[in-house]
């Protein structure tokens, strides 16, 4: 009874495990792979010859989903942007110096 328990326990962490591996590989390769597509459909494909070989090269691919990713991290400062905007608009004049191009709160 007891290694009866213990080989199926032993088979479901090798399910989960092998599960688990294969959402890891799918996110690492399909992800950025659907990315890069969805992108060139919208922005257009590479021009010469082999402009899929070009487009689809695994440097390439990474690369521009890395580049997409830097720029996600933005928008954590939209926030930001808003508070700012809202306080210049609706900011007293006599708070404001404006120095050349920049504006300063006092």
């Amino acid at each position: 009874m007891q290694d009866r328990f213990h080989h199926s326990t032993v088979q479901s962490m090798l399910k989960q495990s092998v599960k688990a591996a294969l959402v890891v590989t799918t996110s690492a390769v399909a992800v950025p792979y659907a990315f890069a597509i969805l992108a060139h459909m919208m922005y257009g494909w590479p021009r010469g010859r082999n402009k899929y070989k070009k487009a689809l090269h695994p440097k390439r691919v990474y690369a521009l989903s890395y580049v997409a990713l830097q720029e996600l991290a933005k928008v954590r400062y939209g926030l930001l942007y808003l508070h700012w905007n809202y306080f210049y608009h609706f900011a007293d004049e006599k708070r404001l110096i404006k120095v050349g191009i920049w504006i300063i709160s006092l």
